[in-house]
This record gives C-alpha cells, structure tokens and sequence, in this order.
C-alpha cells in the first residue's frame, strides 16, 4: 500500500452540530445538547458519502488495490471504484471525530465563538483535505518517495491546522488522526 491519508478535517463535527441543534441549550457548558442522532447520522453519512471518493483517489493513482472492487459510474463511465468496507470505515471515522471534538473542546475551554465555524469556512477545509488526498496520490503516482510524500502531508496538516483550526483539540485531533488513520489502514 502507498502513502497514508492525510489526517481529516474535524472541526466541522462541532459546526455541523451547531447548525442541527441552533435553538437549544447545552446541557453541559461547551458540550451541545440536541438531537445526537440526527447529529451522527448526518456525521455518518457524511463520512459513507466522502470515503470511497477520496480513496477512490488513491485507487485512481495506484496507491491502492481492492480485493473486490467496486466500480461505480454512470452510463458506462467510471468515476471510480470503491470496496464494501470503505463506506463502514468512514461513517465510523465521521462518528468518532464527531463525538470526539465537542468533548474535547469542552475540556481544553475552546471558547465558544471558535467552536462554531461557518459553512462556507467547513466547506472551504473540507476541500483542503480533499486537496491533501489528492495531491498524496499524484505524488505516488509520480514516483515520489514515502518520505517525501509524508512530508508533504506533514507540511499540508500543520498548514490545514494553521488555516483552520487554531484550538487544542484542533491540534489534538491533528496528531491523533495523523498517527491513527495510517495505523487502520
């Protein structure tokens, strides 16, 4: 197998929260109250929906091979291939940021204000991460070196923690899914 995932962004785990719960009140200071279960389950889909493109990616760039795969396409055309277990792995990714992150904040008394970053902000990092994806892919393609690819997604997360999310947990979930991701896969 190639190079690892570059870590997630997380902090749209406590944003997303912030829009489905808007009117109510925590029920402990900084952790949100609210419908968790619609609140995971959008976490949930979310991650199902985005897994298979990103590794898609690196199926496309030859970073790595199905056992089984599945192509999906429209029309004949194929937009990239994917495995059963990708979808699963994912949501269960998405799941544990999204608990994770609110705890945490709680924890290290992330003030409020930067817990709660827009939609436009979320899509923007989201985007990032696909870039990140991507680009370790291409790099693999090219012939790059793991140290060298690995670097790059060193450099890429510590920016994407610099540009994002300047908060303890950021930093936190930066390092734990940087070790953690690769590890799984």
């Amino acid at each position: 197998r190639g190079p690892p995932s570059p870590p997630p962004p997380t902090r749209q785990a406590a944003g997303l929260h912030r829009s489905l719960c808007a009117q109510q009140q925590p029920a402990v200071e900084g952790i949100p109250s609210g419908p968790w279960g619609t609140y995971l389950a959008a976490m949930a889909g979310c991650g199902a929906a985005l897994g298979p493109c990103l590794d898609g990616y690196h199926s496309a760039f030859g970073v790595l091979k199905y056992t089984n795969p599945i192509p999906i396409g429209l029309g004949g055309v194929k937009f990239l291939e994917t495995d059963w277990w990708v979808p699963p792995m994912f949501s269960l990714a998405a799941v544990i940021l999204a608990v994770s992150y609110p705890v945490l904040d709680s924890l290290f008394g992330v003030e409020v204000a930067k817990r709660s970053p827009s939609g436009p902000w979320i899509l923007s990092c989201i985007a990032y991460f696909c870039f990140q994806y991507w680009s370790s892919g291409l790099l693999f393609s090219q012939g790059a070196s793991l140290p060298t690819i690995n670097l790059s997604l060193a450099v890429t997360a510590v920016a994407c923690v610099a540009l994002f999310d300047r908060t303890p947990t950021g930093l936190v979930m930066a390092i734990v899914t940087g070790v953690a991701g690769p590890l799984v896969e």
